[in-house]
């Protein structure tokens, strides 16, 4: 319950309506994993209407400060912010775990399909491959939304074990690809798209990292291509330096 004779007075727009609820958070009024009261009381308690206080979490929500969960409520989310090292044997659970979250995934759509022309370019063949789209959460945040394609004669098994919540690292490893390297690593930024705003818990307006990668075994042949969309505001970059191993 809030204390009705400490009004949160955040009259004006929706802006400051969010920025008194994140000042309430960050004082510590509620901790993570607390449930917000319910809509009316909050309005009460600030002195504004639905649609200001709606506009405000939504804010929230696709900053990470709030989840927003249908039927249940809104809650004050676990804050992620990774430092996630981009070198030769990037691995995401490892960077997850190093940053003090526990990794996850869900598996999205998994499906063979006939390689498109520019997918058997990039892997420098042709024929079947495994298509799978999975999201990367990080304590149940999502940060980041993936596209792979992989080579279905030579991971025949991937769909079933990868659907049956298997890392992409770990099949590799079972086909004798424990060393397997990322050659090289695209970066660029752009806006959400609805299908990734609505997965990554953003709204449209926000911004993503978009991260295209090729991974290929020690004789250098490419195993697997994917294009990754990360929450901009949840994930920092760095790069290694191949000579040393410092990061800039």
């Amino acid at each position: 319950m809030l204390d009705n004779n400490q009004t949160g007075a955040a009259r004006g727009s929706w802006r400051d309506v969010a920025a008194r609820l994140a000042s309430e958070i960050e004082a510590g009024r509620w901790k993570p994993g607390d449930c917000l009261p319910v809509e009316a009381e909050l309005c009460a308690w600030l002195g504004v209407g639905r649609h200001s206080l709606r506009r405000a979490i939504s804010a929230l929500a696709s900053s990470g400060q709030l989840r927003v969960q249908q039927g249940a409520g809104t809650f004050v989310a676990q804050r992620v912010r990774l430092t996630y090292a981009i070198g030769a044997r990037t691995r995401f659970s490892d960077i997850v775990r190093a940053n003090g979250h526990v990794p996850s995934s869900q598996i999205l759509s998994a499906e063979t399909v006939d390689a498109p022309d520019w997918v058997a370019t990039i892997l420098g063949q042709g024929g079947p491959v495994h298509r799978i789209v999975a999201l990367g959460l990080a304590d149940e945040v999502p940060v980041c939304l993936t596209t792979g394609w992989y080579p279905a004669a030579r991971f025949p098994d991937l769909i079933q074990r990868r659907c049956g919540h298997e890392t992409i690292s770990a099949i590799y490893t079972s086909h004798g690809l424990a060393d397997y390297e990322r050659r090289d690593t695209a970066i660029s930024a752009r806006p959400a798209r609805p299908h990734e705003a609505r997965n990554l818990a953003l709204t449209l307006d926000r911004p993503v990292l978009v991260s295209c990668k090729v991974d290929t075994d020690r004789t250098h042949i490419a195993i697997g291509y994917s294009e990754a969309v990360w929450a901009a505001e949840r994930v920092q970059f760095t790069i290694a330096n191949p000579r040393n191993g410092a990061r800039t």
